[in-house]
């Protein structure tokens, strides 16, 4: 996920917040539980978390909808958002706010071309023809 963090470190310049945020996509569940992960599988998990909305809107070319940190806390497995915050140093909380504050321009960004196949790549591959810096 090298090209992951370094689309991250120039799209948000906290590193506290950044590293939460690249947590909350970590490929692997670090519990050895096997458990996938990675950009587009926590993008599905939300959708089906009930924010297929908003998920959609951030994929699709046009205006992101805003999501709450309430919001996610339904849509993300209690065991995740414990153990993201955790290992972010945050509250939950805290971590839900600043979560609020970025997927949406994160995936937004990360989804040029207003497909998931993007998210896919990402793992490889800076998202081509957009820039991190661009609105």
């Amino acid at each position: 996920m090298a090209a992951f963090d370094s689309f991250l470190e120039r799209l948000i310049p906290d590193e506290g917040v950044r590293n939460m945020v690249k947590s909350f996509f970590s490929p692997e569940d670090e519990s050895g539980s096997g458990k996938s992960g990675g950009v587009a599988d926590k993008i599905d998990q939300l959708r089906k978390g009930g924010l297929g909305e908003q998920t959609k809107s951030w994929v699709s070319p046009g205006p992101n909808k805003s999501v709450t940190p309430e919001e996610l806390r339904s849509a993300i497995d209690m065991n995740d958002l414990r153990k993201i915050a955790q290992k972010a140093g945050m509250s939950e909380d805290e971590m839900l706010q600043a979560l609020a504050s970025h997927l949406p321009e994160v995936v937004d960004k990360a989804t040029p071309s207003g497909s998931m196949k993007d998210l896919h790549n990402m793992s490889s591959d800076m998202p081509p023809g957009r820039s991190p810096g661009m609105s």
